[in-house]
């Protein structure tokens, strides 16, 4: 009777069954895009992420850890923590002479958390450009658009931050993002 003896190397072999890749939808991928551009404007050093809430859904179905602001922060300065939320909002372009950046039951529940949460949230905007390098970046504070869902253009400079490119910075004093 034959031994037959087995390449071990050719049982250790592994088959790889590739699965079809699901395509995200752009708008997806560009908040997501988005969503790393701001979070890389915050230094490690000094700030830390506490939470990042990316959108999903399937169809109607959504987490309602969607309806909550994308990210939370916490800024460490003069041995103290402060926290603040920030939706991140991309445009390609603001059609028309106004922008609305939430639908009204999204506006109230980012006021609903500011609230229960007692920190206070930012809708940092970024238009055109590229999602990764936006030409023009807003820093909204909720407080400052209460009870609107559209931003007209004229409204929306006054929140035009005039250094694009460095890193962002959480002013204690004032509790402002700039």
């Amino acid at each position: 009777m034959a031994v037959e003896r087995f390449n071990v190397k050719l049982l250790t072999m592994a088959v790889y069954i590739q699965k079809p890749v699901t395509r995200v939808s752009e708008p997806v991928e560009q908040d997501y895009l988005f969503e790393q551009w701001v979070v890389g404007k915050f230094p490690p050093s000094q700030y830390c992420l506490i939470d990042w809430r990316s959108d999903k859904r399937a169809g109607d179905i959504y987490p309602r850890s969607n309806q909550k602001p994308d990210l939370v922060f916490s800024a460490r300065q003069a041995g103290k923590k402060d926290y603040f939320a920030i939706e991140c909002k991309w445009k390609e372009v603001i059609k028309g002479q106004s922008w609305e950046w939430a639908k009204s039951e999204q506006r109230n529940q980012y006021h609903e958390f500011a609230d229960k949460m007692l920190m206070p949230v930012f809708i940092i905007a970024g238009i055109g450009g590229t999602p990764d390098h936006p030409a023009e970046v807003y820093i909204i504070p909720l407080t400052e658009i209460e009870k609107s869902i559209r931003l007209s253009q004229k409204k929306l400079v006054q929140y035009r931050r005039s250094d694009d490119s460095g890193m962002m910075s959480w002013d204690r004093q004032r509790r402002e993002l700039k």
